[in-house]
């Protein structure tokens, strides 16, 4: 992923280009001061945030970052990172819609408190004699010490890794919910797909269910 970067004597100035979009921002030497914004290669090479980053950065760089972004169709780490994309997408779309999700989130049993930052613990619901938990982007479904469902963050099908986090796992009778979001931009097929943020229902056996997005 090409990438430029300038100390701003406080920080770091930054652009990224990846398979779909440019991203421009700065940070102050942590995640939690990073303030970027997000276009797609079409949006860029038609002129935003090119005035951003020749004042910021440099016209040299401005040129090497339209240069990238221009041969973006035929690198072929991009072409990979496409495919990929093109993949994560359709396993989503291949879980069944279920709007009728959305309205049990106004009547659930049991709900998992958010748990992130400085290392948290699982997000998890017991139930029917077993835990139903979420850390970071893995879910885990346990019996006793027997692991009877996981989707891995490295491993799933999903692309819960990269694109998805869980915040919640939930209950409403028989059924179990997971809540997810998508905090990136993306200008990629999977985001049409997943939305910014959604549920999706985690069975035993048959693992996930079912799905749908969550409109703001």
């Amino acid at each position: 992923m090409p990438e430029w970067s300038k100390s701003n004597g406080r920080g770091q100035r930054y652009v990224r280009v990846d398979a779909y979009e440019v991203v421009v921002g700065e940070h102050f030497g942590s995640g939690h001061s990073d303030n970027a914004g997000t276009c797609s290669h079409a949006e860029f090479l038609a002129g935003r945030f090119q005035d951003l980053i020749r004042d910021d950065h440099s016209a040299r760089t401005l040129a090497e970052v339209v240069a990238a972004v221009r041969g973006a169709g035929e690198a072929a780490e991009f072409q990979r990172a496409r495919a990929e994309g093109t993949g994560l997408a359709a396993a989503w779309a291949a879980i069944p819609e279920d709007p009728s999700l959305t309205a049990l989130l106004k009547s659930v049993d049991d709900r998992g408190m958010d748990h992130y930052g400085g290392g948290g613990e699982p997000i998890a619901v017991s139930w029917a004699g077993r835990v139903w938990s979420c850390w970071q982007q893995s879910v885990r479904v346990t019996a006793g010490d027997a692991v009877v469902f996981e989707v891995d963050p490295v491993r799933n099908r999903w692309g819960l890794a990269s694109d998805v986090r869980i915040g919640d796992v939930l209950r409403c009778g028989d059924r179990v919910l997971v809540r997810y979001s998508s905090p990136f931009s993306g200008h990629g097929p999977l985001r049409s797909v997943i939305g910014r943020t959604g549920l999706v229902e985690l069975r035993v056996p048959g693992g996930l269910v079912a799905r749908a997005t969550i409109t703001p």
